[in-house]
């Protein structure tokens, strides 16, 4: 099963600027998973129009967009598999919005196998910013969930000795 595009509609009515260019609207379909992924596209659709490029040259051009390897990459693999793939420098912010992806609904009753390492260049606060994940990686449904690295061994403890209830209702799997 594929992941869906999200469909964005976009109206562009440019205040007075040295380039005069004219209002449009336009439907755009973002392959990535995510609001956060929206919210990049709306932005770099808004710089780019505003260094005057028409609604036909944009969307040309994003036609021919390609996600980046391991940013939000949405991949179909053998047997119906379809791999999210969001590993490369990770971040708070970054997991939270792949969380975030992984609770809409389009993912919810699907099965996912969810594979972490450790978030690097934290300083003195990794611990506690790996165990702010915990929260929302509980309420991802159909999990099983592979951590690998210190940080996250810390946040498998943490599951383990504190979130055992939530484990037996079968939503993940250590």
């Amino acid at each position: 099963q594929k992941a869906t595009f999200t469909s964005v509609q976009v109206s562009w009515h440019p205040a007075s600027t040295p380039l005069n260019k004219s209002s449009w609207e336009s439907a755009f379909k973002v392959p990535l998973p995510g609001i956060h992924n929206v919210q990049n596209f709306a932005l770099a659709l808004a710089t780019a129009a505003l260094t005057g490029l028409s609604a036909s040259q944009l969307e040309s051009s994003w036609t021919h967009f390609v996600p980046p390897d391991m940013r939000s990459r949405i991949v179909s693999l053998n047997k119906g598999i379809t791999l999210y793939d969001d590993c490369y420098n990770a971040s708070p912010a970054s997991m939270e919005a792949a969380f975030d992806a992984l609770l809409s609904a389009e993912w919810k009753t699907r099965h996912k196998v969810i594979v972490l390492g450790d978030m690097l260049d934290l300083g003195g606060e990794s611990k506690s910013w790996h165990l702010k994940l915990i929260q929302k990686l509980l309420k991802i449904e159909n999990s099983d969930l592979c951590l690998f690295v210190s940080a996250m061994y810390d946040v498998f403890n943490e599951i383990k000795t504190n979130h055992s209830q939530e484990l037996q209702t079968g939503n993940i799997q250590l």
